[in-house]
């Protein structure tokens, strides 16, 4: 029987090693998922104290460091037992959630609606005066807008004003472009459908 090399000592040390780190990184996620089980029943008992009037409210800050060693880990148990089927929906993904995973994911949607605010906040800013501004100027800006947001921005007394000049527009350019045509044909064209023949009286 030939006798091992280096290499191969390296290989099977290194494959020994593999599986201790790899049985070791599984308990200590294994150890977190059971934290998170902790901290949720800890988040529990916090609101059960505090919705049966146990505590008084100003004596809160105190329980909270006397049981949780800080208010702000109470309030994380808190808030993890107050979103406890959202905690549980994300279990479902990932069995060994951490406290920290946990709590970074009840983060996340309210961020989005954060954002979701300051982009609607950004849209309603009050608006500007248009003194002094040349035609030029205006057309300019207004062609900066998409469709979709100018129609949001116009207001209704110019809708049908807008329309009616909309519609003859397209109805010049598609006469000039196609000089044939004929006025039923181009009224399918503005439309985009077969238009039903007019009634006889």
């Amino acid at each position: 029987m030939p006798l091992p090399t280096h290499s191969n000592l390296s290989k099977q040390g290194l494959h020994a090693l593999q599986r201790i780190i790899v049985a070791a990184h599984c308990n200590v996620r294994q150890a977190e998922g059971r934290a998170l089980d902790s901290a949720l029943r800890a988040g529990e008992a916090l609101l059960s104290a505090i919705e049966r009037k146990l505590v008084r409210h100003n004596e809160k800050e105190d329980f909270y460091e006397q049981t949780c060693s800080s208010a702000r880990t109470a309030r994380d148990y808190i808030r993890l037992a107050e979103n406890r089927a959202l905690v549980d929906s994300f279990r479902q993904r990932a069995a060994d959630l951490s406290i920290r995973e946990a709590l970074a994911l009840l983060r996340k949607p309210s961020t989005e609606r954060k954002d979701r605010t300051e982009r609607k906040n950004r849209q309603q800013l009050p608006a500007r005066s248009l003194e002094g501004w040349s035609d030029e100027e205006l057309r300019a800006e207004l062609s900066k807008l998409t469709f979709e947001r100018f129609m949001q921005v116009i207001p209704d007394s110019f809708r049908p004003l807008l329309a009616q000049h909309a519609g003859g527009q397209i109805l010049r350019v598609v006469a000039t472009r196609h000089p044939k045509t004929k006025a039923k044909d181009l009224l399918q064209v503005v439309a985009g459908t077969d238009l039903a023949p007019p009634t006889a009286h």
